[in-house]
């Protein structure tokens, strides 16, 4: 298997750092969300797309950190969940692949066909061709418990904001962060 990464840079690691101080609020759009920190920064969290060998693009999430030049927006959701400094940030990796086609996809696709997957760790194929391994995933969480996940989506360059606890729980339970106990 020939493997790639196109994980988190240094960069964007430093600006989900500034994710731990205190939080106003923040904007969930389909393609970014941006957070808005007490201290006049504000945190822009979105989608960066590689091109793996011609074969399957692979995507991961990035942070940048700007100064805010005008007052936040009125209309976002509140971060008094996050507005103690403290919050916890946990950066997951995940995977795209390809495995080659076989039986009768061969007959319809032909022999250099091959199948593109995206999964986390645990679900990268032994048969897989081609991967890439990438920042996939990540928790913001209060340390009173509470946590926002905000994950590559389905549709390309897109990103999914999932406040609801149970779904940030089971997440992490899925990616083995967590346990049952």
């Amino acid at each position: 298997m020939i493997e790639y990464r196109f994980q988190a840079t240094d960069e964007a690691v430093e600006a989900l750092r500034r994710l731990r101080g205190e939080w106003l609020g923040y904007v969930a759009q389909e393609m970014q969300v941006v957070v808005y920190l007490a201290d006049g920064d504000a945190i822009t969290i979105a989608v960066d797309t590689v091109d793996v060998e011609g074969v399957f693009d692979a995507y991961r999430l990035n942070a940048s950190r700007a100064k805010l030049a005008s007052a936040p927006p009125l209309e976002m959701e509140s971060g008094a969940a996050f507005a103690n400094s403290g919050n916890d940030i946990v950066l997951f990796s995940g995977a795209s692949w390809s495995e080659p086609v076989s039986g009768t996809t061969v007959e319809q696709f032909g022999a250099n066909a091959s199948l593109n997957f995206s999964g986390h760790m645990g679900q990268l194929s032994d048969t897989a061709e081609i991967a890439c391994i990438t920042t996939d995933a990540m928790v913001i969480a209060t340390n009173t418990g509470e946590g926002l996940l905000i994950r590559t989506g389905l549709k390309p360059e897109s990103l999914e904001v999932v406040s609801d606890q149970h779904a940030v729980r089971n997440f992490l339970l899925e990616r083995g962060y967590a346990n049952d106990a």
